[in-house]
Formats: C-alpha cells, sequence, structure tokens
C-alpha cells in the first residue's frame, strides 16, 4: 500500500503517462496509442495475447510469429525436413521476447525491427507491464517482476525450445530480475532462457545521482525511493545468473551514464566476452542485426 501511494513521482512514464494521458504526453494519448497499434498491426501478423501473472492481474500482449518463406525452394526444403523428421531434430523452435524500456509500450516498436528479428528465425513476443495501456493492476516493483516471470512462463507454454530475452533500460533490469528468481522458482524453464540485457541501470538511485536537479529534489526522491521500495537494484540478480547472458552498454548514452550504468557494477565480475560496447550509440537507438547477431552468438 505504501509502494503505491509515494510511487507517482517515480513510476516509469509509461505508467504515468497511461493514467494521464495527454496531461503528460501527447504520445499516450488514447488516439496516439490506438493509432500506434494500427500501425503495428497492419504491418504485421499478429496475435493479441492474455498473460496471467501470480498475483491474478491480466497483462496485455502480443505474439508476432516469423513469416514461412513461399518460394519452391523452401517448399521443397521443408518437404524433405519433414520426410526425415530432420526439421525437429535440428531446427529449434525459438522466441524473442521483449521487455520494454521506461517510456514504451509495445504499441510504440518498429514493426521494422520486429521483422529483422524475424528474419533471424525468431517469433516476437511483446507485452506491457501492468497498468500501462491494456494490461491491469497497479504498478510496484514486486509487480513488475512477477510480470517479469509471467510472461516468460507463458512463453514456455507454447512449446519453445529457447527463450531469448531482449530488456533494453528499465526492461533489462526487469528481466535480469526476473530470470534470477525463476533460477530458484522453475529451474527447467530458467534453463532455457537466453539473456540479453542492453543499457540498464545498476538501481534508479544510481541514475537520480547522475541527473542535474536541485540537491533538495534529490535527496527527498531518493528517500522516497528507499521508502516505497522502488529502488531497483540489479548488481546481485545478475551475478546470480549463471545461463548463457549478455550484456550491451553504451559509453555515450545521455540517459544511463556511465556511473549508473549496470556495466560499471559488474564489469569486473563478468566474462569480458559477455560485453558488448556500443560505440557511438545514444539511449534509445535500436540494435543493429549485426548487434543482434553478435548477442546470438554469445548466448548460443
Amino acid at each position: 500500500m505504501v509502494s503505491r501511494l509515494v510511487s507517482l513521482p517515480i513510476l516509469p512514464a509509461q505508467f504515468i503517462g497511461t493514467r494521464f494521458g495527454k496531461y503528460v504526453s501527447e504520445s499516450f494519448t488514447k488516439e496516439a496509442v490506438e493509432n500506434s497499434r494500427n500501425y503495428l498491426t497492419n504491418n504485421l501478423n499478429y496475435e493479441e495475447v492474455t498473460i496471467p501473472t501470480k498475483d491474478r492481474v491480466k497483462l496485455n500482449g502480443m505474439l508476432f510469429k516469423k513469416q514461412i518463406e513461399n518460394d519452391n525452394r523452401s517448399r521443397i526444403s521443408k518437404f524433405f525436413l519433414k520426410l526425415f523428421n530432420i526439421n525437429e531434430i535440428f531446427q529449434k523452435s525459438k522466441v524473442w521476447i521483449n521487455f520494454n524500456g521506461n517510456g514504451m509500450c509495445y504499441e510504440f516498436l518498429d514493426p521494422k525491427q520486429i521483422k529483422k528479428i524475424q528474419k533471424l528465425g525468431f517469433d516476437f513476443l511483446a507485452f506491457n507491464y501492468r497498468s500501462v495501456v491494456k494490461s491491469e493492476g497497479k504498478p510496484s516493483q514486486k509487480g513488475l517482476i512477477e510480470d517479469g516471470k509471467a510472461i516468460i512462463k507463458y512463453a514456455n507454454t507454447l512449446g519453445y525450445d529457447d527463450l531469448y530475452i531482449h530488456g533494453h533500460s528499465l526492461g533489462g533490469a526487469i528481466s535480469t530480475k526476473a530470470v534470477a528468481q525463476l533460477k530458484d522458482e522453475s529451474p527447467i524453464i530458467y534453463k532455457k532462457v537466453k539473456l540479453i540485457v542492453d543499457r540498464t541501470f545498476s538501481s534508479i538511485k544510481a541514475v537520480l545521482k547522475t541527473f542535474n536537479i536541485f540537491r533538495l529534489i534529490k535527496w527527498i526522491v531518493i528517500k522516497i525511493l528507499n521508502f516505497s521500495n522502488w529502488n531497483i537494484k540489479v548488481k546481485k540478480d545478475w551475478e546470480k545468473i549463471d545461463i548463457e547472458k549478455c550484456l550491451f552498454y553504451a559509453p555515450n548514452d545521455e540517459m544511463i551514464k556511465e556511473k549508473s550504468a549496470l556495466f560499471r557494477k559488474v564489469k569486473n565480475t563478468t566474462d569480458k566476452n559477455k560485453l558488448v560496447e556500443l560505440e557511438n550509440y545514444e539511449h534509445r537507438n535500436n540494435l543493429t542485426i549485426d548487434d543482434m547477431k553478435k548477442a546470438i552468438s554469445i548466448v548460443g
């Protein structure tokens, strides 16, 4: 209850945007979100899905299945694969699960970026955290982690062999904490996970400390963070995870600066081969095909 009462000043933008729409951002008016949703669904084949959480919240999401090639060569290849049962042996089914960053809902995703991921052989699963757009519930740190575990478990029920998780910014923190908890709670699912964390923070408090605002305001907000259990810390969770993982970091990130980046906290305890620098990237730049291929080669 305390977390809900005092969380408003520090809630990520998409929660506030959903509640207050045009008073916060034109992007989160009902019309703007609906237009974004239509643009997404008009450009991709999709299935709208409902994801139940452990605490009985219903999350809204979409599953975008990769396109099947229709050329004759593809049909012939698939015929022989099926005939000799090679497909099941050599071709694993895999899904790319997207964890949104701050200020994002899945309606704002770029269809071109999703198509790039599909061309790498993935279905693409997107969802909104609780209280965002069509997802139910009220936000809290514990609730967001439950959302993360729920979407991973849901993907597992769809029969995928490999669960690739890409968490950007806030999504990187939430996905890391969710996967760390699954290690103890659902070890079979945990072993299917391939974790790709992209430009995330070590804690929200660390990010706030880098903001150029009055000291008194900063001090008050940090106190509220600690009091309301909204200071999402990630370092211990990252170090707990012993499945395949990859961490992107960007020295020129204007939002999550070096002092607040998870990379700074874990670079000395993480295999150097799992750390990937994004040179000249800003916070919201999309990963390229080469970036994603690099991550896939690291996590397997």
